[in-house]
Order: C-alpha cells, then structure tokens, then sequence
C-alpha cells in the first residue's frame, strides 16, 4: 500500500486521537499513560463498541517520526 502523506502525518494519524475518525470501526480509545508514546505505554482501542484491543508499546519511534 501506498499513501501520497507525509510519515510524520501517517505517525499523527495511527498515534493520536484522529484514529476514532479516521474508520468508523474504531469507536474508541484510551492511552495509559497519556501520550508521548514511550516504551511501556498501553493503548486501549475499541472496535464497534464491542471488542477492546489492549496493545503494549514495547519499542517507540515516536522521537523518529515526529
């Protein structure tokens, strides 16, 4: 797959609070911590209301893509 955006938008996108907006399956999400992602973060992300994702950031290329 190919997006004509810049990697720091992409990073913006999948990291931030416009993934909730960006498809209609994803109705939530919650960081603990809050952002900056570093290593050990966790990220709760909901899926139609039904199905939460629990993701732990073991590595970070946040200083990278920013």
């Amino acid at each position: 797959m190919e997006i004509a955006a810049p990697p720091e938008w992409i990073w913006k996108v999948l990291t931030g609070d416009a993934l909730v907006r960006w498809a209609y399956v994803f109705t939530g999400m919650r960081w603990g911590p809050p952002p900056p992602i570093s290593v050990g973060s966790i990220r709760e992300v909901t899926l139609l209301g039904v199905l939460t994702v629990r993701e732990r950031f073991l590595r970070s290329h946040a200083a990278v893509c920013r």
